[in-house]
């Protein structure tokens, strides 16, 4: 019996260091809509779909080019946390920066199981596809979750130079007992365009009913710099101030902490509209999976990069504009 669900969120995956098992498999991929010019988004991504320094570096070889601007950009860090009660947890990520920053208080392992195989989907010479396997791992509360990661980084038709990176995550639950997890999805892009990081603005806005959260870079005047992750309407959602690997917070409270559930920095929980000041920004989202013995669950989220969503077209179901989560259950 096969069940839909249409959460939007940043999702994403299980997992985490611990052991650094299957590191000798370890690989990082960098995926690209195309060579150069406006529009151009190149995604340097590890075998669990974190990006940021895991090559070293601001940014890590992640880079965003919009239009009227002479280079490419520096896009930061982003990665996938996984929490069990509040007793486990796991950051999704290769980058030995990223969990030096957070303490290292993985006590749930990953080991790769498949590393990265890239890909050139539209014969453009370009890599633009790639798949992986990894296994996160806890004996002591029961976890045992395969784990099918599909990314594709790509141009959207029909608009100009907006670009998105898409994931598609599928958790098999490999234990013989149910198991519930919570997953929350961190960006911290940095949009480091002309003066500072800490110029930006997040808010939060409803498309087709649907709503999302969003960065911008506001010397620009307006939204053509950003990075637009959806959610359900009531899903727990966050755009907070952030500083430099802040990311701690969510490590020490198992999620999102208590105040940041369905609210957006600068404004009233539950309001749309853009934060009252500019720091360093960014975006979180959160949400829970109950997975029965051999069940699974495919989560497709997609980032966009180049202004806010517009709705999505049936035609690009799977291709979808925001960061669109489509959860598709089967036993």
């Amino acid at each position: 019996m096969s069940t839909r669900v249409r959460p939007f969120a940043a999702v994403a995956a299980l997992a985490v260091l611990g052991l650094v098992a299957g590191a000798g498999l370890a690989a990082s991929v960098t995926l690209s809509n195309q060579a150069s010019g406006d529009g151009t988004l190149s995604i340097v991504s590890d075998d669990y779909g974190s990006t940021g320094d895991t090559n070293g570096g601001y940014g890590g070889g992640n880079s965003w080019k919009p239009a009227g601007f002479t280079a490419d950009l520096p896009i930061f860090v982003c990665g996938t946390y996984v929490f069990v009660s509040n007793t486990h947890r796991a950051l999704l990520s290769d980058s030995s920066r990223f969990h030096g920053d957070l303490g290292d208080k993985d006590n749930m392992s990953r080991t790769v199981l498949t590393p990265n195989a890239g890909s050139d989907t539209n014969g453009d010479g370009v890599t633009d596809h790639a798949v992986s396997v990894f296994r996160v791992q806890s004996t002591g509360v029961g976890v045992n979750l395969r784990v099918n990661l599909e990314q594709w980084v790509l141009t959207l038709p029909g608009t100009g130079n907006k670009a998105e990176w898409v994931q598609e995550y599928t958790f098999t639950n490999d234990e013989a007992t149910a198991v519930t997890v919570k997953i929350l999805r961190a960006v911290d892009n940095d949009l480091y365009y002309g003066t500072n990081y800490n110029d930006d603005q997040v808010g939060r806005g409803t498309v087709a009913g649907k709503q999302y959260v969003i960065q911008r870079y506001v010397a620009n005047g307006d939204v053509a710099v950003s990075d637009a992750l959806w959610s359900p309407d009531d899903n727990l959602h966050s755009a907070p101030y952030l500083g430099g690997f802040t990311d701690s917070r969510y490590m020490d409270n198992y999620g999102l902490p208590v105040g940041e559930e369905n609210a957006v920095s600068g404004l009233a929980a539950g309001l749309d509209g853009w934060s009252s000041g500019v720091s360093e920004t960014g975006l979180a989202m959160q949400w829970t999976l109950t997975l029965e013995p051999g069940a699974s669950a495919t989560i497709h989220l997609n980032n966009t990069f180049g202004g806010e969503p517009v709705p999505e077209p049936a035609t690009l179901a799977l291709m979808g504009i925001g960061l669109l989560a489509l959860i598709r259950r089967r036993k």
